[in-house]
């Protein structure tokens, strides 16, 4: 197996990632030959981060990104996933019971990380970064009954 067919480990960035560092880092990640990666970003992730930009009125960013978002139809290692299916309630709920502090919207980004099998949440936010390694242990034992092994949460 060439290095060009070895499978593409899914990493989903969460908004406060794309609110930040969205462009180069997206749309270089998935052409590193050495550790391909999908990268996947849900709509609340894309909706949050035009959000966040938008309050900056900042106008040149907002158009910026909005660019970004239309150049992710060209971009083969990028996923652009729904919030959305019918087992999606279910493990939104066992997240939150899981670890009840997680906001609605973190939770949400974690349940879709889980659900689209990332290995990986790639996020900025205090709320997620900041979680004891007990509920951690949690977020990753859930993911483990899933079928989602070694899933973590890295600091960007």
């Amino acid at each position: 197996m060439s290095r060009t067919d070895l499978p593409k480990i899914k990493w989903y960035y969460d908004a406060c990632v794309l609110d930040e560092l969205w462009f180069s880092d997206i749309m270089n990640e998935g052409t590193n030959r050495h550790c391909p990666k999908m990268i996947v970003l849900s709509h609340l992730a894309l909706g949050e981060a035009f959000g966040n930009i938008y309050n900056k009125k900042k106008p040149e960013a907002l158009l910026a990104f909005t660019d970004f978002i239309n150049s992710l139809k060209k971009a083969a290692h990028v996923s652009v996933v729904g919030n959305d299916d019918d087992n999606y309630p279910s493990l939104f709920d066992q997240i939150r019971g899981d670890v009840s502090e997680l906001s609605i919207t973190d939770a949400i980004h974690v349940a879709t990380a889980i659900k689209e099998e990332c290995c990986n949440i790639i996020s900025n936010d205090r709320d997620i970064n900041g979680l004891s390694d007990f509920k951690l242990k949690k977020i990753k034992d859930r993911a483990a009954k899933l079928g989602v092994l070694n899933f973590c949460i890295t600091k960007h």
